[in-house]
């Protein structure tokens, strides 16, 4: 049995490398192959915009807000017991833009954004946020584990 599928493949070897190969269908072929692997590509580029376009808002979302808050908290004529609360608020705000920057800063690790539009955009900024609030970024813990290292990588040279 063994021998008769044998003697019946080597058989249709045969014919198929004495048949002409269809250059038409090669070409075709290849060409598929090459435009598959252009279309992968751009979307992988794509995907990359679109990461950091969904990073930029967010970021942006959460500075108006910081800044509006900030705005409505420099009312000097406000009670003890609203400028606390106003105080509160405020933090609040400021951590949902450093949670915005530690989001920006993983997808920059992770490889989820161009590296240099990530740099060109928010290189400052991190440093800035950094510096203007240690007390976020003291040790032993601090949730912001990504940020303090893209300032460590890139600011403390």
């Amino acid at each position: 049995m063994d021998s008769i599928m044998t003697n019946d493949i080597l058989a249709r070897l045969s014919v198929l490398e004495k048949s002409n190969i269809d250059w038409v269908a090669l070409f075709i072929g290849i060409g598929s192959c090459v435009i598959a692997l252009a279309s992968v590509i751009q979307s992988y580029a794509s995907r990359k915009d679109n990461n950091f376009n969904n990073i930029d808002n967010q970021i942006t979302t959460a500075k108006m807000n910081c800044q509006a808050i900030a705005m409505q908290t420099s009312d000097t004529t406000d009670s003890p017991e609203n400028k606390e609360i106003k105080r509160k608020q405020l933090n609040a705000a400021v951590e949902l833009v450093l949670n915005a920057y530690e989001n920006a800063c993983n997808a920059f690790y992770t490889n989820k954004i161009r590296r240099g539009d990530f740099r060109e955009k928010y290189h400052h900024d991190i440093r800035s946020y950094i510096e203007k609030y240690p007390g976020k970024f003291a040790p032993p813990l601090t949730m912001y584990s990504k940020m303090e290292q893209y300032y460590k990588e890139y600011h403390k040279k």
